[in-house]
């Protein structure tokens, strides 16, 4: 059996979506019935807005009594991320363009996947839709069965 080169179709793993006004609620339900270190953020025609990753999810669920600026400002001197208030999935989406189609070089793929600040890729269809996801795991899962 001849060895074929690994495509993003090979790579990419189906995405866990919401819309970008699913609400805080509607967001953790949708993670409890998956396990995934990222949901996509898209408008009601599946294009792609942004991303939610672990990170901003951690700092939506620290629990609001942890959250008194006197005491955060205090200790750290910092201000209160507004991100920590969120009510919908748009609050605390990162936004980035950074996405591929199943025609994009799998080494462009490997150069984004692996670029500091993005860990996860979204896929594209010729409508601009999202399809699927690239994530580092996934593409190490495709470069492993591909051997």
């Amino acid at each position: 059996m001849k060895k074929r080169d690994i495509r993003v179709s090979d790579a990419m793993i189906k995405p866990v979506l919401v819309y970008e006004d699913d609400s805080i609620a509607t967001l953790k339900r949708k993670l409890k019935a998956k396990e995934t270190n990222v949901v996509l953020v898209v408008d009601r025609k599946k294009h792609f807005l942004g991303e939610i990753t672990e990170e901003e999810l951690l700092k939506k669920f620290v629990p609001e009594h942890l959250l008194s600026s006197q005491k955060i400002v205090g200790v750290l001197g910092a201000g209160v991320d507004r991100s920590y208030f969120a009510e919908t999935a748009h609050d605390l989406m990162l936004e980035h363009n950074y996405t591929v189609t199943k025609k994009t070089p799998m080494d462009k793929v490997l150069w984004l996947v692996y670029a500091p600040g993005f860990r996860f890729i979204p896929v594209l269809n010729d409508k601009k839709q999202v399809i699927g996801v690239i994530t580092p795991s996934s593409l190490l899962d495709a470069f492993e069965y591909k051997q």
